[in-house]
């Protein structure tokens, strides 16, 4: 791991010489958002609230052209993730918006938590993912996984060959997961998305929130499980 200014590169995989992970923390509140690149194409998870716009630009730029990123991911609708969606998409102009289906559906009904309902437009959505889906990048191949619970249209990012699960708010380090009090959360949803995803192979996590797991993914997913079992 290296760091440069606010920007961190937290995995490389330089075995297959594939995907690398960037991540530009988020400030305050605001999400992770995460720089998915492989050659000269990249995909981008998750847009932050836009309140921070010029430092989330200036970090994309020193990785990769903005013309180059194809496709926004978003992890699931709460604003956080979600409210910058316009400003990431007037920076990276050939770039696609893609979220799950329930997401698109929360952000639709202004769910409580979602951008929508705290006055922002609805996005254009270019792709609708579904669970089990598979988006590409370059040699790359990320597996959509829905992981209900914290909100209504949450997923997660798999990459086999990597053992990587970028996780939105499903699941943080050290046993953390994401709140479920908001309108379409649901701990046992949770409890079951988490226990769905144990029975994967994680080395690394990518969460929404916190600091990223190199290493002992499925430790931190299996300390997420029990903490929120024993409060269901």
């Amino acid at each position: 791991m290296w760091e440069n200014d606010n920007i961190l590169l937290i995995y490389s995989n330089t075995s297959y010489a594939t995907m690398n992970v960037y991540e530009i923390p988020g400030i305050g509140i605001d999400s992770n958002i995460y720089i998915l690149l492989e050659g000269e194409q990249a995909f981008i998870v998750d847009a932050g609230m836009s309140a921070h716009q010029y430092y989330i630009k200036d970090n994309i730029q020193r990785h990769v052209d903005l013309d180059a990123v194809a496709c926004i991911i978003i992890t699931h609708e709460h604003f956080d993730h979600t409210g910058g969606i316009d400003i990431l998409t007037e920076i990276c102009p050939n770039a696609q918006v893609c979220m799950h289906r329930k997401c698109m559906y929360a952000l639709q009904r202004k769910m409580a938590g979602t951008s929508t309902a705290m006055g922002r437009q609805m996005p254009t959505v270019h792709r609708i993912l579904k669970d089990g889906d598979i988006i590409e990048l370059g040699s790359s191949q990320l597996e959509v996984i829905s992981t209900p619970g914290h909100s209504f249209g949450s997923m997660c990012l798999y990459d086999k060959k990597t053992e990587t699960l970028i996780s939105g708010d499903t699941v943080f380090s050290n046993g953390g997961f994401g709140r479920t009090d908001l309108e379409g959360g649901d701990l046992t949803d949770l409890v079951k998305s988490l226990k769905k995803l144990m029975k994967l192979k994680i080395k690394n996590i990518y969460p929404g929130h916190g600091p990223s797991i190199i290493g002992e993914g499925n430790h931190h997913l299996t300390l997420a499980y029990r903490n929120a079992l024993s409060i269901l």
